[in-house]
């Protein structure tokens, strides 16, 4: 193992931990531009680099998320509470405020409590006396300036009612967890759902947000990933489609049924509620015993 990584490799680097998480068409488009090279295999980097740092025993890695978009994202993972990665990952956000963290610390617990969605009307909600000290209190230009930079920084992204079978307010903006969230602050994602009732795919273990495969069998705990559940029913060659989860007979005569088994998994605006429920949870009564 050479003792410095090539010069490819040391832009690549740089390239996710100052732009943070990005996709393999974002990082080929930043390398035409630097080196006119049109062989860019960031899979390929990822492994170099991870191999490079594990050699060196930085505890430092490139990994990939395959995020609700089928798209695959490249950035740095959090290996440890306030390393460099997730210090220089919430750099950004100390330019709008210096009270922001405690806002963001609730307001993404409400959000992975709501299945990974959330909307301008539940941030409102979060930024309040009862859940935050009068010094953590953000002005209504800093919520928005706040929501603007995690959404430009793939901490959150727009959610389109009509993609996502929504019956919308007009004056409302609907969001959900971005890439950026599980790689960069995977920790905090992890750490925060530990006491929260969210959902993890039958077949990956890992989260699923927004929207998943359910086999409507009420007694059926199991929630896939879209892109999982594509991958397990393509392996049926005898046309009975089998609930993983439940073992349950789905009511399917080809892969153009599953869509019907697709299901947002919570609106955004009940973020609202879960905003409650966290100021339930702080309420002086609740803290009497402290």
């Amino acid at each position: 193992m050479a003792g410095r990584l090539h010069k490819k490799h040391q832009f690549f680097s740089r390239l996710l931990l100052f732009r943070g998480c990005m996709t393999a068409e974002e990082i080929q488009n930043e390398f035409l531009l630097q080196y006119e090279d049109e062989e860019t295999d960031p899979e390929a980097m990822m492994h170099a680099v991870n191999k490079w740092h594990e050699h060196k025993q930085t505890a430092i890695q490139i990994d990939v998320h395959s995020w609700i978009d089928g798209v695959r994202y490249y950035g740095f993972r959090q290996m440890a509470a306030g390393d460099d990665v997730s210090q220089n990952s919430w750099n950004g956000l100390k330019a709008i405020s210096k009270t922001v963290f405690p806002f963001l610390h609730l307001f993404f617990r409400s959000c992975l409590m709501n299945k990974g969605m959330t909307s301008n009307k539940a941030a409102l909600s979060v930024n309040c006396a009862a859940l935050l000290t009068l010094q953590g209190l953000l002005t209504l230009n800093e919520v928005k300036q706040v929501l603007n930079t995690l959404v430009e920084n793939k901490y959150l992204c727009l959610m389109n009612g009509t993609d996502y079978d929504i019956d919308a307010d007009t004056d409302d903006v609907f969001y959900v967890l971005g890439p950026r969230m599980f790689i960069d602050c995977r920790m905090f994602i992890e750490s925060a759902s530990e006491d929260i009732n969210h959902c993890d795919c039958t077949l990956c273990s890992e989260i699923v947000i927004c929207k998943g495969f359910r086999c409507k069998n009420e007694r059926c705990p199991g929630v896939i990933h879209s892109k999982c559940a594509m991958g397990y029913f393509q392996t049926v060659n005898n046309g009975e489609y089998v609930c993983p989860s439940c073992q349950c007979n789905i009511d399917m005569s080809n892969m153009d049924g599953m869509s019907g088994f697709i299901e947002l998994l919570a609106h955004p605006n009940d973020a609202v509620v879960t905003a409650e429920k966290l100021k339930q949870s702080k309420s002086p009564s609740s803290e009497s015993h402290n």
